[in-house]
């Protein structure tokens, strides 16, 4: 079962809790959302229900959407990896990774991929066959996937993608940021402090906790809004300030 749509039970069924616990019927609903006690009832019982829906009957709940979507992530009792060879192969071949990320996370089919993307069918073939080659799917007659991985399926911490990815993602960022034209999204806040090892720790878990909460919203709710880079980071400094104090005798 796709992931948005367990996600989408979960809400359904946090929000037919509410409506319960505040006497709120059927009927009465039906007369709110100026639909028929049919579609009402179908509504709170499928899993097609569309996401602007959803989110009336958040509101009719007093239930704040992004709570709601937070409230429903899937928790998953193990976490795969890309091996190593996998790794170094999208490192080295970007374009690879993107066809992979279409194909596995975004569900596109080779067919769909080669539409947008305007591939003819060997390039098609060959990236196919390329990541049939690293494990990572097998490929049938008439380009049919079947995929050796599952979800949730992530780069380790030492990964050369990973390491690429935030390199090029802190850069664009310092460019923006620095830059004398600023956005009305743009935002930076650098603030020195002096923590001890447990107190840094639970920051960040803390920064992990937020980031995540929107993390999530942005994938279920705000899918076609405006995009933005968020880049979080904490590291240790020297203890001497910079620039340091020096003697003036000789200037």
């Amino acid at each position: 079962m796709p992931l948005v749509t367990l996600k989408f039970q979960r809400c359904l069924t946090r929000i037919k809790q509410e409506l319960k616990r505040q006497g709120i019927t059927y009927t009465m609903l039906a007369e709110r959302m100026d639909l028929s006690v049919v579609t009402v009832t179908r509504m709170l019982n499928h899993d097609d229900i569309s996401l602007k829906r959803l989110l009336l009957l958040a509101e009719i709940c007093g239930l704040d959407g992004l709570e709601l979507v937070n409230s429903a992530t899937i928790t998953h009792g193990s976490h795969y990896f890309f091996s190593d060879r996998q790794d170094a192969a999208f490192a080295d071949n970007p374009h690879l990774y993107a066809y992979f990320v279409a194909l596995f996370f975004e569900q596109q089919s080779p067919q769909q991929i080669a539409e947008t993307h305007g591939l003819s069918e060997l390039s098609t073939y060959r990236y196919l066959r390329e990541l049939e080659n690293l494990e990572l799917i097998t490929l049938a007659p008439g380009n049919q996937v079947k995929f050796v991985v599952r979800a949730p399926l992530g780069f380790r911490a030492n990964s050369r993608v990973l390491r690429q990815s935030i390199a090029a993602a802190i850069s664009d960022t310092s460019a923006r940021l620095l830059n004398d034209k600023r956005e009305p999204l743009d935002f930076m806040l650098l603030k020195p402090m002096h923590l001890p090892e447990q107190a840094a720790r639970k920051l960040q878990d803390e920064l992990r906790q937020v980031i995540d909460k929107y993390a999530e919203a942005s994938e279920l709710l705000y899918a076609d809004a405006p995009s933005c880079q968020v880049a979080v980071a904490m590291h240790a400094t020297d203890a001497e300030p910079s620039p340091s104090i020096i003697p003036l005798d000789s200037c």
